[in-house]
């Protein structure tokens, strides 16, 4: 027996027994008796028929209110196109955003630059003396306390 989907009631043994028997006396399968039930053929041969007769109508209910077509222009005016109210505080918002990112750009950059200076500079004194490593530091570093 297959699982109950989330919405359908828990089956009764005994309903189910039924099911089966109707469906061996019709000489259908369970499931296509089920179906059957749910929707019958009938039903379906109605539904059928009204798509080949064409498209649907439109109901008497809904007023056929068909206007003329608007010409194009027509509804403007004179008046200017102008940004809506407001926009400047959102440039102000966008442009304030805009130069953080710049200058977050530019600070990493620098910084960026700096590293690569003292990598530079490292293996220029590593060629000049190859003991050093940067193990220890230079009578300048500790001059200016690094």
């Amino acid at each position: 027996m297959a699982p109950p989907y989330n919405n359908d009631p828990p089956s009764d043994p005994a309903d189910d027994e039924i099911v089966r028997r109707e469906a061996r006396l019709r000489n259908m399968s369970e499931t296509l008796y089920r179906m059957n039930r749910a929707c019958p053929t009938s039903l379906m041969q109605d539904i059928v028929n009204d798509l080949r007769s064409g498209p649907a109508q439109r109901s008497s209910i809904i007023p056929d209110n068909r206007s003329a077509p608007v010409e194009r222009g027509s509804g403007g005016g004179d008046r200017p196109l102008t940004p809506p109210p407001g926009i400047e505080h959102v440039d102000a918002i966008a442009d304030a955003f805009a130069e953080r990112e710049r200058r977050k750009a530019v600070l990493d950059a620098a910084m960026e630059n700096e590293f690569i200076l003292r990598q530079q500079q490292r293996l220029r004194d590593h060629e000049l003396d190859p003991c050093n490593w940067g193990h220890y530091k230079s009578k300048d570093e500790l001059d200016r306390g690094e």
